[in-house]
């Protein structure tokens, strides 16, 4: 491969994590820059508990809320900071041995926290060695690909990247070499039964079939039975689609003409994606 990658990073000048005292930052959306508002109160911060007893934390910081981590060990803790100097407050925090990583809190009425990962897509396949390279330079591991979203890869920042994960995919995104990139936001989902009748669905009051078979009604009875097969008659359906992951569907059937053969087995080779 002949692409040659140069970081440029003038935010380096200004101190380690100097961006993090501003009031805003800002990513990368389909090309066009969002401004986020950075709430200077407030850190969300990964801790190693192998290294610290939560007690201990409970003692030296104000948290207001925890949130698990797919890291064996880790856990996020948003802190409330205890005076004005944002800075400062990140260059201790940084130089504290269970401190996995340090991201910013974004908003002001309400708060939203940013995970410690975030995702690049690749314009092709070939293009994962850069993707190595870039992630090597930047000090951020490449965790796996992202399951059913064909080179699209999630990535995770520490204390010692070039950023936090907002800040390091937006320098992904400006090296031209990557088709996208997506932060990490920590979204919290709301309560069940908030958005209908019976599901956590926001657009549930949108999907006209559930109320035309009663849904609600029969889930009052069975949520279902991996032992119950399903046949899906329609105009086609997608056998890529992630609800179909790890259930047999067959390739399109003529029911109409031939419904007495419409009984047939099928295999899914999942190492290859491959019916038959």
């Amino acid at each position: 491969m002949n692409k040659t990658i140069i970081f440029i990073f003038p935010f380096l000048l200004c101190g380690l994590f100097g961006l993090h005292a501003q009031q805003t930052t800002s990513y990368y959306y389909k090309g066009n820059h969002v401004t986020l508002p950075i709430n200077t109160q407030h850190f969300f911060v990964y801790v190693d508990t192998i290294k610290v007893s939560l007690s201990e934390l409970y003692k030296e910081f104000i948290i207001t809320e925890s949130v698990s981590s797919t890291d064996e060990n880790v856990i996020g803790f948003q802190f409330v900071i205890p005076n004005n100097n944002y800075d400062s407050v990140v260059r201790v925090l940084h130089n504290k041995e269970y401190i996995v990583d340090i991201e910013p809190v974004i908003g002001d009425a309400i708060l939203r926290n940013t995970s410690r990962l975030f995702y690049v897509k690749m314009r092709q396949l070939s293009d994962y060695e850069l993707l190595q390279t870039t992630a090597s330079n930047a000090g951020v591991e490449i965790v796996c690909e992202v399951p059913h979203n064909p080179n699209w890869y999630r990535l995770k920042v520490n204390k010692f990247s070039v950023g936090n994960s907002v800040e390091t995919a937006n320098l992904f995104w400006e090296t031209g070499y990557f088709a996208d990139i997506d932060p990490g936001f920590i979204f919290h989902f709301q309560p069940r039964y908030l958005w209908g009748p019976c599901v956590y669905d926001s657009r549930f009051n949108e999907q006209w079939g559930m109320e035309a078979i009663n849904s609600c009604s029969a889930w009052k009875i069975t949520l279902g039975d991996t032992n119950v097969n399903v046949a899906v008659i329609d105009k086609g359906i997608d056998v890529r689609h992630v609800e179909f992951d790890s259930t047999c569907v067959c390739f399109s059937f003529d029911m109409d003409n031939c419904f007495s053969h419409a009984l047939v087995y099928c295999e899914i080779d999942h190492e290859r994606g491959v019916l038959y």
